[in-house]
């Protein structure tokens, strides 16, 4: 007999997760021979990124009739989620800079709504996020190269220096070598 899962994934951004939950369905489908039919709720805030989703969903077939695109804020219940319905939540809420994008305030604001089962499961359980330092002498020198073109172009050698080399760059750190 058919058992519905069904599936919030917080945060749905151009997809990833969405084909990544399908992907976990079939494979307990094939491998425990359970047969699980997957309804997934893709609860995205950016717009751009709900018009990606809402393509996908029209366009992959398997995607239809199966995800349904939900354009709103996780901290709210959406309307159109049936309360208690949710079996699993699945989520990635980090930055690129070490951040959590308020992943706690999120999630908790989530399970403050009605859309959850009692026996809901989250994907993931936990995460801990790090911050580890590098240090490059070709970014320092491109850093260093920036505060001398800033204090050219303000034509100041004060404090133009000290704050292009205290300034934290995101950068791609395989181009650091």
């Amino acid at each position: 007999k058919p058992t519905l899962v069904t599936i919030l994934v917080a945060g749905a951004g151009r997809g990833p997760l969405v084909v990544e939950a399908l992907k976990a369905v079939q494979r307990v489908h094939e491998k425990q021979n359970f047969n699980l039919v997957p309804f997934v709720y893709a609860l995205e805030k950016n717009p751009s990124a709900v018009m990606f989703l809402k393509s996908m969903a029209q366009r992959d077939p398997s995607w239809k009739d199966i995800v349904t695109v939900l354009q709103g804020d996780m901290r709210k219940a959406h309307p159109l989620c049936p309360p208690h319905s949710i079996d699993i939540v699945v989520s990635e809420l980090l930055g690129s800079f070490g951040d959590n994008e308020l992943s706690p305030e999120c999630l908790d604001s989530l399970f403050q709504t009605d859309m959850l089962k009692p026996s809901v499961v989250c994907i993931p359980q936990s995460y801990t996020s790090y911050l580890a330092p590098i240090s490059s002498t070709r970014l320092h020198s491109e850093a260093k190269q920036q505060a001398y073109y800033s204090a050219m172009q303000a034509h100041d050698s004060g404090d133009v220096h000290v704050k292009a080399m205290e300034t934290p760059y995101v950068v791609r750190t395989h181009a650091a070598c």
